[in-house]
């Protein structure tokens, strides 16, 4: 029978560390064939209406919204019990955090990179569905209200209108201006705010495998 261990850290966010080991203390770390639900407490005062749940991709360091979507309800706030309840897939570090938008474009990031829709794994992605937020390629770190634009690696326009939200998020669906998915290949990404304090500009690259 597997074993779990806990461990909390307070700070500017409520972080916790999961960690799921057999009985000979060998690390499990595979994903879960059913996801599992998770409560959290957080702190007292914690402004709730803009508050989310995050895993760190430990790979590529840094926090990821947890999965929300089919059989992936919204996190659930309970503010009696002062907790939060969300469901996962597998475990690692979780914190609780309030979002918003970013004061300028250097630390934008794109994942998941490279998007691969079709070959069924959690870290590379999935086909977009609407309902599912974690369905689909983001942009996060941003602006809010950064516009963002793909093009072809020959600089030829795919995709136009996206914006991120007051969280400084934004989801491509992988589907240029027509609606159609986009093929197989390397794309750039422009993503500009006029208005950032900082960094005003963001050029990057996303690979799609289908």
């Amino acid at each position: 029978m597997a074993q779990i261990s806990y461990q909390q850290q307070m700070s500017t966010a409520s972080i916790f560390m999961f960690d799921l080991r057999q009985t000979d203390g060998k690390k499990v770390e595979k994903e879960f064939r059913r996801p599992v639900e998770v409560t959290l407490p957080y702190p007292p005062g914690a402004d709730t209406a803009n508050m989310s749940a995050f895993y760190l991709d430990e790979e590529n360091n840094f926090w990821k919204m947890v999965r929300i979507g089919p059989g992936f309800e919204k996190p659930e706030i309970n503010a009696s019990s002062g907790t939060i309840t969300f469901r996962t897939i597998h475990f690692t570090v979780f914190a609780l955090m309030t979002t918003a938008g970013e004061a300028d474009l250097s630390n934008a990031v794109i994942y998941p990179n490279p998007f691969k829709p079709f070959d069924n794994r959690f870290e590379t992605g999935s086909k977009y569905s609407a309902g599912d937020q974690y369905s689909g390629i983001h942009f996060t770190k941003l602006t809010a209200n950064t516009k963002i634009r793909i093009f072809t690696i020959d600089g030829v326009p795919v995709r136009s209108g996206l914006v991120s939200s007051a969280a400084g998020t934004c989801l491509w669906d992988a589907r240029n201006d027509e609606g159609r998915d986009v093929s197989s290949g390397l794309y750039l990404v422009l993503a500009e705010d006029p208005k950032a304090l900082g960094e005003k500009k963001f050029i990057g690259k996303i690979a799609i495998i289908r």
